[in-house]
């Protein structure tokens, strides 16, 4: 059951929009890795070389930084489940028909696009490239 006072929250109807206009940018990123792959074999080894000089230092700061924030959020969250069940009156409301269609509208949404990002990184296709100039 979704809770109407966590998908207030999250609800963002510009980042809704903006995951509409990433899938398009995921769709075309897919044309680009074709077109890569039509390279020759020299030069997409030169490229994963330089990709990955470039970048290690920078991903590897990313990633500590990333399971640190998590693990923080984690924590959060579970303060704020037990508070959110506190009184009778407010579970009466986030439990309504009303309410918890909205809520679970938004956790479709939600889903929708985490079931894209799941099928990004499942595939190792996650991840928005440096803009080509």
């Amino acid at each position: 059951m979704a809770s109407i006072t966590v998908m207030m929250e999250k609800y963002d109807q510009a980042a809704v929009d903006a995951d509409l206009v990433n899938l398009e940018e995921e769709i075309a990123d897919e044309v680009q890795v074709a077109l890569r792959l039509d390279q020759t074999v020299e030069q997409q080894v030169a490229d994963i070389q330089q990709f990955v000089q470039d970048n290690k230092d920078k991903i590897a700061e990313q990633h500590l930084k990333m399971q640190t924030m998590v693990a923080d959020l984690k924590d959060k969250i579970q303060k704020n489940m037990k508070a959110e069940s506190a009184t009778e009156e407010l579970q009466a409301l986030v439990t309504s028909a009303e309410v918890q269609l909205v809520a679970s509208q938004i956790a479709e949404l939600q889903a929708m696009s985490d079931d894209y990002h799941a099928t990004l990184l499942a595939t190792g296709r996650a991840g928005r490239p440096p803009a080509l100039n």
